[in-house]
């Protein structure tokens, strides 16, 4: 019996540690590996290499792959505003205001 396998490195390309990787090797007749890049994952890149990746993956973000639709910092901090809005507007009926400790 043959045994095709497919392997797919999800967050980079370890092959040190990667059992699963070492038993598709040993195990399969044919191996192929597939790696997806997710460029909101890959955040450790600069913006010009950001650029290259994209360039090279021929996968442009804005143009083949959507922009970040909402900006992740900045809703926290308005919906933590808000909630520190409310709990006091509530704390004259249940003490909420008090009670609560913001960071």
């Amino acid at each position: 019996m043959v045994v095709n396998t497919v392997h797919w490195f999800r967050k980079g390309l370890r092959f040190h540690d990667n059992p699963a990787l070492g038993e598709s090797i040993t195990k399969a007749d044919t191996l192929r590996c597939v790696y997806i890049l997710d460029p909101w994952f890959a955040g450790w890149i600069t913006k010009r290499g950001n650029q290259q990746v994209e360039k090279v993956a021929k996968c442009i973000i804005g143009v083949h792959y959507p922009k970040p639709m909402i900006n992740h910092a900045e809703a926290s901090r308005i919906n933590i505003e808000r909630m520190k809005q409310i709990y006091q507007q509530l704390s004259c009926y249940q003490g909420l205001g008090k009670k609560m400790l913001w960071y």
